[in-house]
């Protein structure tokens, strides 16, 4: 298996995979920080090279998602899946999964100790970070990332390519767009529009992207 990333959020992901003993044949992909220190020892190779994934994925085409940022999480997706890779999900031990009606998207990361309700929908790539909650009936889009202890609220939803800050809360029923930033704090109060960037409690959208 290959993890996508080699330092910060791939650090979590290591230790996710070790607690459920998923470390044999383990790889760690990075072609941006070349010349920069192999962080993750003698134990876990270092990729630096699309090129040599291929030859990786014949054995074993699953990859993990493990950077931050829904933009590099998709592009990174979109270049090891072109080089025959395969997006695997991984969910921590201690994090909560209902039981009912949980559509989870190819590779989504569930962080340690979060909540993920029942009726949820989590879009392709998604981030639920640690002791994040998603409660009854909330979809979050593709390749968004929620942060630490934010708090996504029955019936509420989250579009494609959002950012929802450390400890926001989004209330029930509340519709937040595409493109979004939610800053860290914010408590969110109603439908948020498209490539909005909005903070404040009561959240407030400051500018556009």
């Amino acid at each position: 298996m290959v993890v996508a990333g080699a330092s910060r959020h791939a650090k979590e992901i290591l230790d996710l995979l070790y607690a459920q003993e998923q470390v044999n044949d383990l790889y760690f992909f990075d072609d941006v920080t070349i010349n920069g220190p192999d962080l993750f020892y003698e134990r876990f190779p270092i990729v630096h090279s699309v090129d040599a994934l291929p030859a990786i994925f014949k054995k074993d085409n699953r990859f993990v998602l493990g950077l931050g940022g829904p933009r590099a999480r998709a592009a990174v997706a979109k270049k090891l899946q072109q080089a025959g890779g395969q997006l695997h999900t991984v969910i921590a031990v201690s994090a909560r999964v209902g039981q009912f009606q949980v559509s989870l998207g190819a590779g989504v990361n569930i962080m340690e100790f979060a909540l993920v309700s029942s009726s949820v929908r989590l879009g392709e790539g998604s981030l639920i970070n640690a002791y994040a909650a998603i409660h009854h009936d909330v979809t979050v889009g593709v390749y968004s990332e929620i942060s630490p202890r934010a708090t996504l609220l029955g019936g509420a939803s989250v579009g494609d390519f959002c950012s929802v800050g450390s400890g926001a809360i989004i209330l029930p029923n509340v519709k937040v767009g595409n493109h979004v930033v939610i800053g860290a704090g914010s408590v969110i109060t109603k439908n948020i529009s498209d490539n909005s960037v909005v903070v404040g409690v009561p959240g407030r959208v400051i500018r556009n992207t």
